[in-house]
Order: structure tokens, then C-alpha cells, then sequence
């Protein structure tokens, strides 16, 4: 029985029966309440198809129905469902090739943002979401830098807050959608924007545990928080392009930061190059948490093997494990529990505590 896959018992019939095909290739078909079945799928993660080879799955979430779902940086999207793959790209529907985020919101709606813009998928095909073209008219505001937005605009980051609301970091600003509208962040005139912020380029947000926003910027304005009504710089001057962000079990925010290395903020202050034995002062990690709190720390770029920290120290994954592929980096845990890593060259390997397999064809 398939482990990932929970529908009911008819649609069984439509996985025997139905049989799909998307340009020559597979189709992903949706049960309902964002529940997705992938019919005649692929064994395996194609070769990149293009003439760049070096590309990589750079994103990945799993939705309600516990499907995988991997974004990369040329290659379009990726859906696996425990037993095969879906492959779509710019013939499906997607705006572009190039994916920076995927979202699964909590209502079962599939999310991905590209270098161009944000697409939906309907169950079977994506379909292109304008965000600026579907806000209104834009009001001026002494919030907003930028009041004729691009039509086309990278959506570099998504997240889903308590409320419900789904935030977008794009190359225009941050905007979000309430289920109905689209909306500009710092055009709500009630924002104070303690240090006129632009808020282009976000790579990153993410709620903590007490409802604060946290974003960190490409553009040099670092790491930033947003307590509900100020939107602030905590970071100060001269810390560069902040990747992504994470909350840990104390609360701390970690973040990495090009020149400062990692960098962990309690509240109060920021300590910076927390990992001095593995820093240059040159890199910024990628960090990702596992569903035990543990931290994973990666810069695949310098050839750094992937490391974690569990609360109490720094340990090194590559040294206690034989790794197949230094460069590789956590990117989703899924609901048995294993950790899916990439790599460059559309590498993709699932880790189930003591082997690695390879998905990749």
C-alpha cells in the first residue's frame, strides 16, 4: 500500500482505471481537499534536460496527503507520491522554469513561486496567479518605494501564518493574500516602518511561536521582524544577504548572513559566526529544522559538508554517516520520518536513518 497516499477507497479505481498523460509524460490528478495522485508517474528524478546540468532542487514541501512536492532552479517542478514521480514544467502551465518556493497551504492549494511570478495548480495543470494586477489601484503610501509593480516579479518565498494569511517575499516587496486579495504589506498606512524599509527581495519569512514575522532581505537590510504593528531592522548595518531563517526550540532566531556566517539572535543580542571551526566570514548557510528540533546547517557552494546542531552541539553528519555526495543539503522530511537531500545535477536522495537512496534516474 501506497504510504503516502491517503484517498478514499474510489479513488483507487480512478488510479487502476484512469490513465493521463501530461505532453508525453504524467499527470498529477487531485482527490479533493488538495489530496493529489500521481497516475503513470516516474520511477525516478529525470536528468536535467537542458544545457545547463548544475541545476538543483532548491525547494520542497509536502502536502495534507503527505506527496512530495520539489521545485529546481531549471528544471520545473517535481511530485512524488511514496511510489513514483510527476514531472511538470513550462508546458504544464508553469510561468517558468526556474522555481524559487513551494507552498501547500493548509486548505490543500499547491503554491509555487518562480523567477517570474506565481502559479496555482488545479489538479492537473498550473496556472499563472498575478499578485500586483490583482491588488487594485496602488495607493501612494510613504511605506512603499515602488508603486507601478512589475508584472513580472520572482516570488522568492511563502509562508502560511497562524491566521491563515499566506505571505509572498518578491523582487517588488512582500504582499499577502487573505483567501480572497491581494495586498501590499507596507501599503497598510497603520504600519509604523520604524526604518523605511523597502522590503524587496525577501528571501525568507517565517512566523516564531509568539506571532512575530521575520524576514531576512537580499538588498542589505538584513534581518527584520514585524511584531504586529512596527516593522523593524534587528540586524544593523553591514550584514548582507540573509538566506533563510529559522526559529529553534528556545525561541532563538538563527539566520545566515553573507560576510557574518551564521548568526543567532536570543532576543537581545546577535551572536555572529557561531560556527567559528567551519566559517570563512565569506558564506552564508542554508538552514532547515527536522521535525526534532534538530538545526541543519549547509553551504553546499564551498563544498562544506552538512552538519546539524541538536540543542547542545555541533555535530558532524558527513563525518558519522557515509554520505554519497558532499554537496548535498536537507530540503523536506516527510511523514515516515526520512530526510529528502539534493544535490547539484538534480541529485535527490532519501535518508531513512542509516542508507540513502538515490532517486535520481
Amino acid at each position: 500500500m501506497n504510504k503516502y497516499i491517503h484517498k478514499q477507497p474510489y479513488l483507487l479505481l480512478v488510479l487502476l482505471t484512469l490513465i493521463s498523460s501530461c505532453r508525453g509524460q504524467n499527470e498529477a490528478h487531485s482527490g479533493g481537499k488538495g489530496e493529489q495522485t500521481i497516475l503513470n508517474g516516474l520511477p525516478k528524478i529525470l536528468k536535467p534536460q537542458g544545457t545547463f546540468t548544475d541545476v538543483s532542487i532548491d525547494c520542497a514541501t509536502s502536502d495534507k496527503a503527505g506527496n512530495l512536492w520539489f521545485g529546481s532552479n531549471g528544471e520545473g517542478v517535481y511530485i512524488y507520491n511514496g511510489k513514483e514521480f510527476a514531472h511538470f514544467t513550462e508546458k504544464d502551465g508553469l510561468d517558468n522554469n526556474i522555481v524559487y518556493s513551494v507552498l501547500a497551504d493548509r486548505d490543500g492549494g499547491i503554491w509555487v513561486g518562480t523567477k517570474t511570478g506565481l502559479c496555482r495548480y488545479n489538479g492537473k495543470t498550473f496556472s499563472r496567479t498575478p499578485i500586483a494586477e490583482t491588488i487594485g489601484p496602488i495607493i501612494s503610501s510613504s511605506n512603499s518605494s515602488n508603486n507601478n509593480p512589475s508584472s513580472l516579479n520572482g516570488v522568492w518565498t511563502m509562508m502560511q501564518d497562524k491566521s491563515g494569511k499566506i505571505w509572498f517575499g518578491t523582487d517588488d516587496g512582500v504582499y499577502c493574500y487573505d483567501g480572497t486579495n491581494f495586498t501590499r504589506f507596507l501599503d497598510n498606512k497603520s504600519i509604523n516602518n520604524k526604518d523605511s524599509l523597502q522590503l524587496k527581495a525577501i528571501f525568507s519569512i517565517v512566523e516564531d511561536t509568539k506571532g512575530n514575522i521575520w524576514m531576512g532581505s537580499c538588498i542589505g537590510e538584513g534581518l527584520i521582524q514585524f511584531d504586529g504593528k512596527t516593522v523593524q531592522r534587528i540586524s544593523p548595518k553591514g550584514y548582507a544577504r540573509t538566506q533563510t531563517i529559522i526559529e529553534d526550540k528556545n525561541g532563538n532566531i538563527w539566520f545566515g548572513s553573507v560576510g557574518k556566517g551564521m548568526c543567532r539572535y536570543d532576543g537581545k543580542t546577535i551572536n555572529t559566526n557561531f560556527f567559528k571551526e567551519r566559517d570563512t566570514h565569506a558564506l552564508m548557510y542554508l538552514i532547515w529544522k527536522d521535525k526534532t528540533n534538530n538545526l541543519w546547517f549547509s553551504e553546499p557552494t564551498a563544498n562544506k559538508p552538512v552538519h546539524y546542531y541538536d540543542g547542545t552541539g555541533d555535530i558532524n553528519f558527513a563525518a558519522k554517516n557515509n554520505i554519497p555526495d558532499q554537496k548535498m543539503y536537507p530540503v523536506v522530511e516527510d511523514n515516515d520520518g526520512n530526510i529528502w537531500f539534493a544535490s547539484y545535477g538534480m541529485n535527490l536522495y532519501r535518508y531513512d536513518g542509516k542508507n540513502f537512496t538515490n532517486f535520481k534516474d
